[in-house]
């Protein structure tokens, strides 16, 4: 099987030596004094010791008696004294009479050492099994030369115990899950004894297992801020938007370039020819108009005039003059329909309406592009200008 281990065949296969001692590293005879009972009476009581066996003897010669190997017992006594082993912890014994054979008497050994050791006259235990304290976590107890010892090593070695399972698991509770990932969230399963980690999923560009916080970006286009006056960039999921430019009135954020005001004070020309203005951040100089010879920039007043011809606006509809140096430029007041700036000549008239005159003693008409006022005829007493005809006396 690719990638796991697997256990090899015991190396204590041999019927002499069949059992394996972990803790010396050999193969023994026997693991306790069970291991070693021939089944036996009259070869006395087998023991175990450094893994191996040994047998105490005849249990019946040392008094003169013999052994029956059938009835388990040693014959031809005759008083209780004689059938005494000598032996505390496997009772008193005593002489049947009318046969003449020793009656064992009532051991006084039990629980997990329920083996009367006639040799160590003490009790010892049998197996293993004798030696159970019946709790899981703490390894298979051993029976060691008729002594309970604890377990060569705990019931579960590189994991951890669960004592009402009787089983190994990976935790046994939530805490010992703990994955070093803030992204997930760690649990211990009940049913199965083993770590959950189920990771955050609300999170679109990833999670930072540090903090267990969502990333903000995968890449720089998960960072546009709509701010071309910053630079964007992403770095470690954490979006860094510095900014691109030192301006001193702020930066247009449309654009990405420096604005140029505050207010009108920031955009002074020096020319005092100019009206200075701030606007959404934009400076505008407009520059004076109404003079025609131009305009002194330190002062902000208008060149003075010598003649008449320093004033020409350009317009044939004025009257442009130098008094005093300073120019006057006067329009044409006789043309109703306004003045071709061109040649200066007056409009024409298209239609009568164009052609009041504000007398109401006056027939106003248009004929050729010019106006005629025809005095009316129909007023029998007289006519006045501000009203037309007048009534009878």
């Amino acid at each position: 099987m690719a990638g796991a281990c697997q256990a090899g065949g015991s190396p204590c296969a041999t019927a002499a030596a069949p059992f394996c001692d972990e803790v010396g590293d050999d193969c023994d005879a026997c693991a306790a004094a069970l291991d070693c009972d021939d089944g036996q009476f009259c070869t006395g009581q087998e023991a175990c010791g450094a893994g191996a066996c040994s047998s105490s003897g005849d249990p019946c010669a040392a008094r003169g008696l013999a052994c029956d190997e059938a009835a388990d017992v040693c014959t031809g006594c005759t008083e209780d004294a004689v059938c005494d082993d000598g032996v505390a912890c496997n009772g008193v014994e005593t002489c049947n009479s009318a046969t003449g054979a020793c009656v064992a008497g009532l051991t006084t050994c039990g629980g997990s050492t329920p083996r009367c050791d006639i040799v160590a006259d003490g009790c010892t235990c049998e197996s293993a099994a004798t030696c159970d304290n019946g709790t899981f976590c703490d390894g298979a107890e051993r029976c060691v030369d008729g002594a309970c010892a604890g377990a060569a090593s705990p019931a579960c070695p590189g994991s951890r115990c669960d004592q009402e399972g009787d089983r190994c698991v990976q935790c046994l509770t939530d805490g010992q899950c703990a994955d070093t990932n803030a992204c997930t969230t760690d649990r211990c399963d009940a049913a199965s004894g083993a770590c959950r980690h189920a990771p955050r999923t609300d999170c679109a560009n990833g999670c930072d297992p540090v903090d267990g916080s969502c990333q903000q970006c995968d890449d720089v286009a998960d960072c546009n801020d709509d701010d071309a006056c910053t630079s964007d960039g992403c770095v470690g999921g954490r979006c860094n938007n510095t900014v691109a430019l030192t301006c001193a009135h702020g930066c247009d954020r449309a654009t990405g370039t420096c604005l140029q005001c505050d207010a009108a004070a920031d955009c002074d020309d020096d020319n005092a020819c100019t009206t200075d203005g701030c606007a959404a951040g934009r400076c505008s100089n407009v520059a004076r108009i109404g003079c025609p010879l131009g305009c002194n920039p330190t002062t902000g007043a208008c060149n003075a005039c010598g003649a008449d011809g320093d004033c020409n606006d350009n317009d044939a509809c004025t009257t442009d003059t130098c008094a005093g140096g300073s120019c006057s430029n006067v329009g044409r007041t006789d043309c109703p329909y306004g003045c071709n700036t061109t040649t200066g000549a007056c409009n024409a008239c298209t239609v009568d309406g164009h052609c009041n005159d504000d007398n109401a003693c006056t027939v106003d008409a248009c004929s050729g592009g010019s106006c005629a006022f025809r005095s009316r005829l129909d007023c029998e007493n007289g006519c006045f200008p501000p009203l037309g005809c007048l009534p009878r006396p």
